[in-house]
């Protein structure tokens, strides 16, 4: 619980010499053992200088600390008393200048400080918050306290490559300590986000991520994996409880620019809420939540994100001025599961994901890949030929049992076939065994309806034609018997407005009337 700040009456003479320190907090899991020394020089009136350091282990790792301020036998405890102070901790280093209120009564000091190091999750140990995992930082602050406060304002400097600004306050008055803030980056970098959940870019160098970082890269390349495997220190959630803002106005995320980031982080007795999520793009929108469940010892995470009207155009390479597939994208993932790690939850998902395109183009080649072209020219036009067929309608809906989500309904309406999708994608050891089956709308005596599959790790898929399952083309449009009914439902769990899009009701209409060829709006 909480406890009074240290209240001592004016020293005016403090001499160590060769003293022993050991001191243990059980509930942080914090040691420390070494050598304590102090020392004063008087010069003249008002002249003079108290000394006092410290070094040794703790936690296994070099400690020393290093106090400078006036001489103790001049403190009057009417006036201020100014200190000078450094501290390092293995790779953590910090520096302090500061001004006791009242000597020695340190419920009430302020100051400035700057503090750097290789992972703000380090700082648990020092100071009780449970900071969450990041790459190297560098910040400098004004700090103060008053009584059971303690607050950092004007907080500035970088975390990666984000640069980081805003306010902290910690409030010790409470039985669990009670951390709010407001935190804003005008540039954030996604690598830089994901190592909260353990996750290293494998776009950044070596000495731009942390050691916890730098291991986990070596790791998911060796293991050709992308999911972290990175124990959530939970227990650490646990200790606290916390309301915290955090708002970024531009976000590199490589080639696919997003902006206008935010999120409320709210800790409530181990169960960890980050609700809203919030991402605009350039044109689109990712919303919803994610709650980690921390109060058992193997916690449960949950997502519910909703995607609306992202734009396909800058997540495909093209080589030419126009995109080969422009289509507008709305998804929708709610998903559960139980896992010490992003890689343990995802590998026990359960839930649903599911995909709609209401709208849009796509080259004429590439729905000739699906089908197949016998002198295989196809393949070489993808960025050549210019002609595109419409996207009518396309709904890709994914049940998730255990960390493996198949596809429950997979369809495209184009304006050259109806392309039908089968298989699974394993979040277990994170591989795609898809196909693509398409029925062509117009016949076609040099043409055969082979499967295309996507097959692989999520690392490096590899896109290829099923030749062995190839056959004949039937003639005339195929009507959509296999899909299944229930797309109904499926439109608006993505979105509301999706059920009374003329494309996608006519493919609902295929749907629930198999005998009958699809007629949508386009045509």
């Amino acid at each position: 619980g909480p406890t009074k700040p240290l209240k001592l009456p004016p020293i005016d003479h403090l001499i160590i010499r060769d003293g022993a320190l050991r001191f243990a907090d059980q509930q942080r899991r914090l040691s420390f053992t070494g050598t304590v020394s102090s020392s004063e020089e008087v010069s003249g009136p008002g002249q003079g200088v108290f000394v006092m350091q410290g070094r040794g282990m703790l936690n296994s790792a070099p400690f020393a600390a290093f106090v400078r301020g006036g001489p103790l036998i001049h403190v009057d405890p009417r006036r201020p008393y100014d200190f000078q102070a450094s501290l390092d901790a293995g790779a953590t280093h910090a520096t302090l200048q500061g001004r006791l209120d009242h000597p020695f009564n340190f419920a009430a000091f302020s100051g400035r400080g700057a503090i750097r190091g290789p992972d703000l999750a380090r700082l648990y140990t020092i100071t009780g918050i449970a900071f969450p995992n990041t790459p190297p930082y560098a910040l400098r602050a004004g700090f103060a306290r008053r009584d059971q406060v303690y607050a950092l304002r004007g907080i500035q400097g970088r975390v990666g490559g984000s640069d980081l600004e805003g306010s902290l306050t910690a409030d010790k008055s409470h039985p669990r300590l009670y951390v709010t803030g407001n935190l804003f980056s005008h540039r954030m970098r996604t690598a830089d986000l994901i190592a909260v959940v353990g996750g290293a870019s494998r776009r950044v160098g070596r000495g731009e991520l942390s050691p916890l970082q730098q291991e986990e890269s070596a790791r998911l390349t060796a293991e050709h994996r992308i999911l972290p495997d990175v124990p959530l220190q939970v227990d650490r959630l646990r200790s606290m409880d916390a309301d915290a803002t955090y708002g970024a106005s531009q976000v590199d995320a490589g080639h696919f620019p997003m902006r206008d980031f935010h999120m409320r982080v709210r800790l409530d007795h181990g169960v960890l809420d980050v609700d809203p999520l919030s991402v605009d793009f350039s044109q689109g929108h990712l919303g919803g939540m994610i709650r980690l469940d921390g109060r058992r010892a193997v916690p449960i995470t949950a997502i519910d994100l909703r995607l609306s009207n992202a734009q396909l155009a800058p997540l495909i390479k093209s080589k030419g001025p126009n995109p080969p597939v422009e289509a507008s994208l709305w998804a929708r993932a709610r998903l559960q599961g139980t896992g010490a790690s992003v890689r343990a939850a995802a590998a026990h998902a359960n839930g649903s994901v599911t995909a709609v395109l209401p709208s849009g183009a796509m080259r004429k080649t590439i729905g000739n890949l699906i089908n197949f072209n016998l002198d295989r020219t196809a393949f070489l036009l993808i960025t050549r030929n210019k002609k595109d067929t419409p996207i009518h309608c396309a709904v890709m809906d994914f049940q998730a049992r255990q960390g493996l989500l198949t596809i429950d309904q997979g369809v495209m309406d184009t304006g050259e076939a109806q392309i039908h999708a089968t298989g699974d994608v394993s979040l277990r050891d994170e591989t795609l065994d898809l196909r693509f089956d398409a029925k062509p709308k117009k016949f076609s005596i040099i043409r055969l309806n082979a499967p295309i599959t996507l097959k692989g790790g999520f690392d490096k898929p590899k896109l290829g034609v099923d030749i062995v399952h190839a056959i004949p083309q039937a003639a005339g449009a195929v009507a959509l018997g296999v899909v299944a009914a229930p797309l109904a439902a499926v439109l608006p769990f993505v979105g509301p407005g999706l059920a009374h899009n003329a494309d996608c009701q006519a493919l609902v209409g295929a749907a629930e009337a198999p005998h009958k060829p699809v007629q949508t709006a386009h045509r």
